[in-house]
């Protein structure tokens, strides 16, 4: 160790010092950033925000009398994926007297009638919306169940929305590589 200090002098140390500070501080720069980025395009303002105002739209809209009346609420679903192009499946969900969830309504027709998982209806339950990331295939989408109070102060359906987030994982990804690369550059 002292033979390797004779042999390094003080400007290799110092250059070595302020070489390996400077690399840390760009990770940590383009870790914060990265961070925030995500933020950006998932969270605040982002993917979750616009899903969030088009199922609050599709509840402001809705009445009681539309949750009576199954084929009136298909056509809205309809509607709703026809007006969104990232929209890949729309979804209602009720639950009846015997607390037993099914499906009255989707874009997905075969999905009709059919029994939903407690998950589907959570919002029914608790009142408040959920989303969850999920993988179809080579697709990634977004799912919102959200509660639909329909005019009245308590839940009475469960809407469930699956968007597509191709275009904005691709932004996402240009956006990150970019970073980097102003990361490296900065080091």
């Amino acid at each position: 160790v002292h033979a390797l200090r004779r042999r390094v002098g003080l400007r290799t140390r110092i250059v070595t010092v302020v070489l390996a500070t400077t690399i840390a501080l760009a990770a940590f720069v383009v870790d914060r950033a990265s961070h925030y980025l995500r933020q950006a395009y998932y969270a605040r303002g982002g993917a979750t925000e616009q899903v969030f105002s088009v199922a609050r739209t599709f509840d402001a809209q809705l009445n009681a009398r539309d949750l009576r009346t199954p084929a009136r609420l298909q056509r809205r679903l309809d509607r709703l994926k026809a007006g969104n192009p990232s929209l890949v499946k729309a979804s209602l969900s009720v639950r009846d007297s015997r607390g037993r969830a099914r499906r009255i309504a989707a874009t997905a027709r075969e999905e009709i009638g059919r029994p939903v998982s407690s998950h589907d209806v959570r919002p029914i339950v608790t009142g408040a919306a959920g989303t969850e990331d999920v993988r179809s295939g080579a697709r990634h989408l977004r799912e919102l169940n959200y509660p639909l109070r329909a005019g009245g102060a308590l839940p009475r359906a469960a809407l469930g929305l699956y968007y597509d987030l191709s275009a904005i994982d691709a932004a996402f990804a240009r956006r990150s590589r970019n970073l980097v690369l102003a990361g490296v550059g900065i080091a």
